[in-house]
């Protein structure tokens, strides 16, 4: 298997240690916000885009979002879908964005990309950073990952991440040990179990956990149930 480090080479990106620096100011072209199919979606990123607009996660995937099954992870992803031919930003209003003070860790981190070694075995996962390669804004800045990242690199936020990894990582590899096709229903329960009905003022590494416990029991049964009925 290859290491972290040579994918994230063959893609451009470097990894970065927190007491590392890069060159980079935004300039505010909005180059980011246009021609990006690739702006995915976790489920912090929908929980607080759905508290700031007051909508609910269907009317997030109708109006900014869409949501289809992964390749090669086989989960339901959801992401910004971009309008018109130029592919830009739904968000983007008049040069400027309209959920900027919460908008995606993948808008605010830019150039940084975040990235998670998760280890399933023992239910580890590790956040680290990654300078991507780009060629808009100015390089006349020096910055410090740490600082850059502090925002989004809290414990809390962390612990979030992690755990939200793991479980579409663990999702993933549920889906991939089934010995029949997911159906449209199947996949409408893992939309479900994965990004909606989240209660409010939940602690989030708590949920995701129950619900990542809730998956595998019920993939379990299936899978059971499955081989019963190719018994008979």
């Amino acid at each position: 298997m290859e290491k972290i480090e040579d994918l994230l080479e063959m893609q451009g990106c470097r990894l970065l240690k927190r007491e590392d620096t890069f060159n980079f100011r935004c300039t505010c072209c909005g180059a980011c916000c246009r021609n990006r199919e690739d702006v995915i979606l976790n489920i912090h990123d929908i929980l607080r885009i759905q508290s700031y607009l007051n909508i609910s996660f269907q009317e997030l995937i109708e109006e900014y979002g869409d949501l289809y099954i992964g390749f090669p992870s086989k989960i339901p992803i959801v992401r910004i879908k971009p309008k018109g031919k130029n592919k830009i930003c739904p968000f983007l209003y008049k040069g400027k964005c309209k959920i900027h003070t919460i908008k995606p860790a993948v808008c605010a981190l830019f150039p940084l990309a975040r990235v998670t070694k998760i280890n399933l075995k023992g239910n580890t996962a590790e956040v680290q950073y990654a300078l991507q390669k780009t060629t808009c804004g100015a390089r006349d800045t020096i910055n410090k990952v740490e600082n850059w990242v502090r925002d989004y690199d809290s414990e809390r936020n962390l612990a979030i991440i992690s755990k939200w990894n793991e479980f579409i990582a663990k999702a993933s590899q549920l889906i991939h040990s089934l010995e029949f096709q997911p159906d449209e229903i199947f996949y409408s329960y893992m939309t479900y179990i994965l990004y909606e009905n989240y209660p409010k003022d939940v602690d989030l590494v708590v949920e995701i956990n129950y619900r990542m416990q809730a998956l595998s029991s019920v993939i379990q049964e299936i899978s059971e149930s499955d081989n019963e009925n190719q018994k008979k």
